[in-house]
């Protein structure tokens, strides 16, 4: 992302790229287009998918946790936790 277009972002949407390395709509994106594929081949509903995907990335954070790589493993945590709370109905607060 050029600098001239993280300028233009909402102070909301660069504190999630910091957090979350996506702004919301990003992350929401990723998690509708991955159900919209799943529901093709699997009865299975968003909240399942992204419940999925949380795990994926959590696991993911763990092999960054062993590679040293500490601002990315905390990214990924909280790419999980948002997804969790926004598709999953878990409150983490």
């Amino acid at each position: 992302m050029t600098t001239a277009i993280y300028n233009k972002l909402s102070e909301s949407d660069k504190r999630m790229i910091g957090m979350c390395g996506a702004t919301a709509a990003q992350m929401r994106e990723c998690v509708e287009e991955k159900w919209s594929k799943e529901k093709e081949w699997h009865d299975c509903d968003k909240r399942t998918v992204a419940a999925r995907m949380a795990m994926s990335i959590l696991s993911d954070a763990q092999e960054l946790l062993e590679c040293g790589e500490n601002y990315d493993v905390e990214q990924a945590i909280n790419r999980a936790k948002w997804i969790l709370c926004e598709f999953v109905d878990v409150d983490l607060r």
